[in-house]
């Protein structure tokens, strides 16, 4: 995976495509090995420009300003 909001926001087709298909292949093998649990680490730009403190998972995240979660 690709780290890293700045550097996300001036390679944005490769971030998509190596993060994509890395979470996608991750995802693959383990569905193959019947793994039922599976752990995703975001970044906190997913839920933009506020002032609500400390994040939780339920808040939104329509007011995102980046493509890199």
């Amino acid at each position: 995976a690709l780290a890293g909001v700045r550097s996300s926001t001036s390679q944005t087709g490769k971030y998509m495509e190596i993060n994509y298909n890395g979470t996608q292949n991750l995802l693959e093998l383990a569905a193959s090995h019947k793994i039922t649990q599976f752990v995703f680490a975001s970044t906190s730009s997913v839920y933009g420009q506020t002032d609500k403190l400390p994040f939780i998972e339920t808040d939104s995240c329509s007011n995102h300003f980046h493509v890199f979660f």
